[in-house]
Protein backbone atom coordinates (compact mmCIF):
# COMPACT_ATOMS: atom_id res chain seq x y z
CA UNK A 1 0.00 0.00 0.00
CA UNK A 2 3.08 2.60 0.29
CA UNK A 3 4.40 1.88 -2.41
CA UNK A 4 1.45 2.66 -4.33
CA UNK A 5 1.00 5.75 -2.12
CA UNK A 6 4.85 6.79 -3.33
CA UNK A 7 4.25 5.84 -7.08
CA UNK A 8 0.73 8.37 -6.60
CA UNK A 9 3.03 11.11 -5.55
CA UNK A 10 5.27 10.81 -8.14
CA UNK A 11 2.76 10.91 -10.77
CA UNK A 12 0.93 14.05 -9.20
CA UNK A 13 4.25 15.50 -9.43
CA UNK A 14 5.34 14.84 -12.57
CA UNK A 15 1.68 15.96 -13.70
CA UNK A 16 2.08 19.00 -12.15
CA UNK A 17 5.24 19.48 -14.20
CA UNK A 18 3.97 18.98 -17.62
CA UNK A 19 0.99 21.71 -16.41
CA UNK A 20 4.37 23.67 -16.26
CA UNK A 21 5.55 23.01 -18.72
CA UNK A 22 1.99 23.72 -20.87
CA UNK A 23 1.67 27.04 -19.29
CA UNK A 24 5.38 27.92 -20.95
CA UNK A 25 4.06 26.91 -24.12
CA UNK A 26 1.00 28.79 -23.72
CA UNK A 27 2.67 31.69 -23.09
CA UNK A 28 5.15 31.29 -26.73
CA UNK A 29 1.66 31.28 -27.90
CA UNK A 30 1.00 34.30 -26.32
CA UNK A 31 4.08 36.62 -26.60
CA UNK A 32 3.71 35.40 -30.62
CA UNK A 33 2.99 38.45 -33.13
CA UNK A 34 -0.57 38.71 -34.75
CA UNK A 35 0.62 41.25 -37.20
CA UNK A 36 4.18 40.52 -39.02
CA UNK A 37 5.68 43.43 -40.77
CA UNK A 38 5.76 40.99 -44.20
CA UNK A 39 2.13 41.67 -45.67
CA UNK A 40 1.21 39.46 -47.96
CA UNK A 41 0.38 41.63 -50.67
CA UNK A 42 3.29 42.30 -53.09
CA UNK A 43 3.16 45.63 -55.28
CA UNK A 44 4.96 43.89 -57.81
CA UNK A 45 1.97 42.45 -58.63
CA UNK A 46 1.25 45.41 -60.34
CA UNK A 47 3.91 45.20 -62.27
CA UNK A 48 2.09 44.01 -65.23
CA UNK A 49 -0.73 46.47 -65.00
CA UNK A 50 -0.19 48.42 -67.96
CA UNK A 51 -0.56 45.64 -70.41
CA UNK A 52 -3.24 44.28 -68.76
CA UNK A 53 -6.71 44.38 -69.67
CA UNK A 54 -9.61 45.32 -67.45
CA UNK A 55 -10.70 41.36 -66.30
CA UNK A 56 -7.13 40.58 -65.38
CA UNK A 57 -6.93 43.93 -63.68
CA UNK A 58 -10.58 43.33 -61.83
CA UNK A 59 -9.02 39.97 -61.07
CA UNK A 60 -5.51 41.23 -59.79
CA UNK A 61 -8.05 43.62 -57.88
CA UNK A 62 -10.38 40.73 -56.23
CA UNK A 63 -7.26 38.66 -55.28
CA UNK A 64 -6.03 41.80 -53.25
CA UNK A 65 -9.85 41.95 -51.34
CA UNK A 66 -10.03 38.65 -51.00
CA UNK A 67 -6.84 38.18 -48.83
CA UNK A 68 -7.39 41.20 -46.77
CA UNK A 69 -10.81 39.33 -45.98
CA UNK A 70 -8.68 36.39 -45.15
CA UNK A 71 -6.33 38.60 -43.18
CA UNK A 72 -8.89 39.67 -41.04
CA UNK A 73 -10.21 36.21 -40.71
CA UNK A 74 -6.20 34.99 -39.78
CA UNK A 75 -6.79 38.30 -37.17
CA UNK A 76 -9.65 37.12 -35.91
CA UNK A 77 -8.73 33.65 -35.28
CA UNK A 78 -5.42 35.10 -34.06
CA UNK A 79 -6.88 36.71 -31.36
CA UNK A 80 -9.19 34.45 -30.04
CA UNK A 81 -6.37 31.71 -29.92
CA UNK A 82 -4.64 34.40 -27.58
CA UNK A 83 -7.69 34.64 -25.36
CA UNK A 84 -7.95 30.69 -25.29
CA UNK A 85 -4.42 30.26 -24.43
CA UNK A 86 -4.69 33.05 -21.53
CA UNK A 87 -8.04 31.72 -20.00
CA UNK A 88 -6.17 27.91 -20.02
CA UNK A 89 -3.15 29.15 -18.55
CA UNK A 90 -4.75 30.91 -15.91
CA UNK A 91 -6.68 27.66 -15.59
CA UNK A 92 -3.96 25.48 -15.69
CA UNK A 93 -2.25 27.34 -13.11
CA UNK A 94 -4.67 27.50 -10.65
CA UNK A 95 -5.54 23.62 -10.86
CA UNK A 96 -1.69 22.96 -10.02
CA UNK A 97 -1.91 25.59 -6.86
CA UNK A 98 -5.29 23.16 -5.62
CA UNK A 99 -3.11 20.04 -6.07
CA UNK A 100 0.19 21.73 -4.62
CA UNK A 101 -2.05 23.02 -1.73
CA UNK A 102 -3.19 19.74 -1.59
CA UNK A 103 -0.18 17.94 -1.46
CA UNK A 104 0.76 19.82 1.20
CA UNK A 105 -1.67 19.06 3.48
CA UNK A 106 -1.47 15.07 2.88
CA UNK A 107 2.20 15.88 3.30
CA UNK A 108 1.66 17.27 6.91
CA UNK A 109 -0.52 15.32 8.50
CA UNK A 110 -0.78 11.64 6.57
CA UNK A 111 -2.64 9.43 8.59
CA UNK A 112 -5.32 12.12 9.39
CA UNK A 113 -8.20 11.49 6.52
CA UNK A 114 -7.79 13.33 3.75
CA UNK A 115 -9.71 17.04 3.50
CA UNK A 116 -11.96 18.02 0.47
CA UNK A 117 -8.68 20.03 -0.93
CA UNK A 118 -9.90 18.70 -3.83
CA UNK A 119 -13.51 19.03 -4.37
CA UNK A 120 -16.04 16.06 -5.24
CA UNK A 121 -18.16 17.65 -8.06
CA UNK A 122 -20.81 15.05 -9.58
CA UNK A 123 -20.11 17.83 -13.39
CA UNK A 124 -17.45 16.80 -16.03
CA UNK A 125 -14.67 18.86 -17.19
CA UNK A 126 -16.58 20.48 -20.20
CA UNK A 127 -19.22 21.47 -17.49
CA UNK A 128 -16.92 22.41 -14.85
CA UNK A 129 -14.76 24.80 -17.28
CA UNK A 130 -17.46 26.33 -19.08
CA UNK A 131 -17.96 28.32 -15.17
Amino acid sequence: MEDNLDVQKELRKKILLAGYNSVNELIKVLNSEIISEESDFDLSDFRYLKDASDDDILKMLRSFVNKEDLSADKMRNAVLAKKQALDDAFYILNKIRQEEEAMLEEEESPNEPKSNARKKTNSSFAEERSR
